[in-house]
């Protein structure tokens, strides 16, 4: 596995400290042969640059770029977590919104239901009837719903285009 090691130094610094360097030369690069000598490289650097900068001001950092990877993999995660807090929450009002819907359902078929009740049918057959219409309602919410959101972010220039062709009136200019 090669990683790559980059040092960036100031250049008015490096060309004090440096007189030889060519003028052209806008950054110094250490590289490193092996993930072994990776460790062995940054304290080997931080403690040179450190010992040549003695004013108090001034701080030396060095960076390595599995550090700055393992920093973007906490972002990726802790948005990895956001969204699966935003989709759970989605869950919890979709099925909120299902339930009132089924609800109000059951109100405005109280004749329905009364005419079951009178014919024998027991109240476990009319729950089993209204959790069954209820995911129903929800996976074929669910489907529809995933293929319209595929269908649109699929390729939005593309059915600028189609839509533009077919409606002629309509000027639809992908970006």
């Amino acid at each position: 596995m090669y990683t790559e090691t980059t040092v960036y130094v100031p250049y008015s610094y490096w060309q004090a400290f440096f007189p030889e360097t060519p003028n052209d030369t806008a950054m110094v690069r250490f590289n490193a042969n092996g993930i072994s000598d990776v460790n062995m490289l940054r304290n080997v650097a931080q403690t040179y640059f450190s010992s040549l900068m003695q004013h108090k001001d001034w701080h030396i950092e060095v960076t390595l770029m599995s550090d700055v990877l393992h920093s973007i993999q906490k972002y990726v995660d802790l948005l990895r977590h956001f969204i699966t807090l935003i989709a759970m929450v989605s869950f919890l009002i979709g099925g909120i919104g299902i339930m009132n819907v089924m609800l109000i359902g059951a109100q405005e078929r109280i004749r329905e239901i009364g005419i079951k009740k009178a014919l024998g049918a027991k109240n476990s057959t009319i729950m089993i009837e209204f959790f069954t219409e209820a995911v129903l309602m929800a996976v074929g919410g669910a489907i529809i719903g995933a293929l319209f959101g595929i269908l649109l972010s699929y390729n939005p220039a593309n059915i600028c285009t189609i839509i533009s062709r077919n409606i002629p009136t309509l000027e639809l200019t992908p970006v």
